[in-house]
């Protein structure tokens, strides 16, 4: 499932429910939003640089990354976690209701966990509680990428039993 195709999903859900409603009678004639749905792409970027998309992990633990919502294409990320802010207009809540959509890029280092990753996590996870809307997190990975994480690979102590022959396991 490629992540950029979950907010159209979640629109045609949200139209069936409406669909849905107005067949068995229990919403009136014109109360349905012209739209159901409303999403802007939550976006890490480095506040303190002239490259804002350009960041590192050091640029995150000196405080310097905010998470901005901004308008664009599928594909456009660099970073093999997305997340959305999304307004949801459903029959229970026609004027709105607000969550937060996290999911991993599976076309994006088959969606694998790093640092970079991580960050974008954290920051959607935090912005969805500061503001007290729920978080949804649609998992589609391959697992970590530790090899990347030097801080991490150093609490590893791991070697071939014979370093000529390193299909004979570790």
């Amino acid at each position: 499932l490629y992540c950029y195709d979950l907010p159209a999903l979640f629109e045609a859900a949200v139209e069936q429910e409406w669909l849905k409603a107005a067949k068995n009678g229990s919403i009136g004639a014109g109360s349905r939003p012209l739209m159901v749905l409303y999403s802007t792409e939550l976006v890490v970027k480095n506040a303190n640089s002239a490259s804002p998309d350009d960041w590192t992990i050091q640029d995150y633990l000196n405080g310097d990354l905010e998470l901005v919502q901004v308008n664009r294409g599928a594909g456009a990320n660099d970073v093999g976690m997305v997340a959305w802010l999304m307004e949801l207009r459903t029959v229970e809540y026609p004027q709105g209701r607000q969550v937060v959509l996290i999911a991993n890029d599976i076309t994006h280092k088959a969606g694998s966990f790093g640092t970079r990753e991580d960050v974008v996590f954290k920051l959607a996870s935090e912005f969805a509680r500061e503001k007290r809307i729920p978080r949804l997190y649609v998992a589609a990975n391959s697992g970590a990428r530790i090899g990347l994480a030097d801080s991490v690979k150093q609490k590893f102590k791991v070697a071939f039993k014979d370093s000529s022959k390193p299909e004979n396991g570790f």
